[in-house]
């Protein structure tokens, strides 16, 4: 079986679990996944998007 394309990221989410890291990252839109041929050789282009909430800094 071959894919040829590409797919263009409009929204997505990434829950990311490792060890006791937890971490939900968002995908920027206009990343893209590209297939030439074999389904798991494909290329990603991916920004990913990690929102930190925080006191601001005291002088």
């Amino acid at each position: 079986m071959d894919l040829t394309g590409t797919y263009t990221i409009k929204e997505g989410k990434y829950r990311l679990s490792f060890l006791n890291v937890k971490r939900e990252l968002e995908f920027a839109e206009g990343g893209t996944i590209t297939w030439l041929g074999d389904p798991l050789e494909a290329t990603a282009d991916l920004r990913a998007v990690y929102k930190v909430e925080t006191a601001p800094e005291s002088c």
